[in-house]
């Protein structure tokens, strides 16, 4: 990546040597007021309504040329002003205050014309940040590398979070087929594969031959279990009749988003060829929503739906726990309540072949914020969390 982005700078210097050679065309000259204009007002449609958008990618290019315009536009308007006010000096016979203005009005007309030559280059920067330490040893197909897909036609960025029957995770409110390309892209990057077929290909090999089980990929059989982050789905924050959410402070809480889910299930059962009673979904401390599971039910109906309390009667089937603690924490209640000790874990971690970690990449009050590790809080068979959370970055 490193030897691109200087070729492309280099690329970049060539071609204003080029240009500023060449003889500028006569229409040149209206070209800074259009694209100054055109960009004034684009920036103030797109940033005055959401000012958060001053951030984007299209408006930091934008930013450069409207505020020059405005600079040059002001130039302009002071020269013309300081003219004016030189003719009706000198007539008042008031010659060097004449004088004065008149050298201000031409101080501004050259502010307006000199411009530098310069041509920009793209690997070039007074500042060089010190790059981050990472800790440990880089894994992975590409080790280290990292995918990060965003694409703003994914969701619709006007809807009110807490907007009873019409939240963020709604279908209305998510574009499927975007998600699903935005999925189909980052496997594709992360494996460097060209189809969705071969980057899973990749990464069941990859996983295989890490755990021993040499480059194999996927199996006929072997169980999948997705983890979901179904945080909000406690106490009285759903409709014990269909589980449905209710509306309260909690509506509209972030959690997985359904519509990652379904494009993940897609991608097992139509690509994969993973059978669909060999998939299991769900949080195991807590329950799936009815808006999820209609979701997600309506394309895969042979899924195991997984609810932390809920059987048959609610479509669902009940976790399993070890008998016994299965995992132990070393902290011995120096930093963690003195009650964490250990915890029983779903059965499905041990008897699952795969598991697939979908948290809710999010701001949080307690741990600044959150990723896939604490996605595994809810894996206990405790009906809560809270014995874990003094070793957050701020347990209150």
């Amino acid at each position: 990546m490193k030897h691109s982005v200087e070729r492309r700078g280099h690329t970049c210097e060539k071609a204003g040597q080029s240009h500023s050679e060449q003889k500028p065309s006569r229409w040149s000259k209206f070209l800074f007021p259009f694209l100054g204009v055109a960009s004034l007002l684009w920036f103030l449609i797109r940033v005055i309504p959401k000012p958060s958008r001053a951030a984007y990618p299209c408006m930091k290019a934008a930013a450069p040329l409207a505020s020059s315009f405005v600079v040059w536009l002001i130039a302009v308007a002071a020269s013309s002003v300081a003219f004016v006010k030189a003719k009706l000096t000198w007539r008042q016979q008031r010659h060097w205050l004449a004088a004065a203005f008149v050298a201000l009005g031409i101080a501004g007309l050259l502010w307006t014309t000199i411009a530098q030559h310069e041509p920009a280059r793209a690997s070039i920067s007074d500042f060089v940040p010190e790059p981050n330490q990472p800790i440990g040893a880089a894994k992975g197909i590409f080790p280290g590398r990292v995918v990060w897909i965003w694409n703003p036609d994914a969701t619709n960025e006007n809807t009110n979070p807490a907007s009873y029957g019409h939240s963020w995770f709604m279908p209305e409110n998510n574009d499927q087929i975007v998600i699903d390309r935005m999925l189909s892209d980052g496997i594709k990057s992360l494996t460097g594969a060209s189809t969705d077929a071969a980057a899973w290909e990749a990464i069941f090999k990859f996983h295989n031959n890490e755990r021993g089980k040499g480059e194999t990929g996927y199996q006929a059989g072997e169980t999948i279990f997705i983890k979901i982050n179904a945080t909000s789905s406690w106490g009285g924050n759903f409709n014990t009749s269909d589980l449905s959410a209710v509306n309260n402070n909690y509506y509209g809480c972030a959690e997985t988003s359904p519509e990652l889910v379904l494009s993940v299930l897609r991608q097992l059962v139509n690509v994969v060829g993973v059978a669909q009673t060999d998939i299991y979904v769900g949080d195991p401390m807590k329950h799936i929503y009815k808006h999820a599971y209609d979701l997600w039910h309506s394309e895969f109906p042979n899924v195991h739906y997984m609810d932390a309390i809920y059987g048959a009667e609610k479509h669902r089937e009940r976790f399993a726990f070890t008998n016994a603690p299965t995992i132990f924490y070393s902290d011995r209640g120096a930093v963690m309540q003195a009650a964490a000790g250990s915890d029983k874990l779903c059965t499905l971690f041990d008897t699952c072949e795969y598991l697939i970690n979908l948290p809710t990449l999010k701001g949080h009050a307690r741990a600044g914020i959150t990723m896939f590790a604490k996605n595994h809080f809810g894996s206990n068979s405790r009906g809560g969390a809270s014995h874990l959370h003094d070793g957050l970055v701020d347990p209150n």
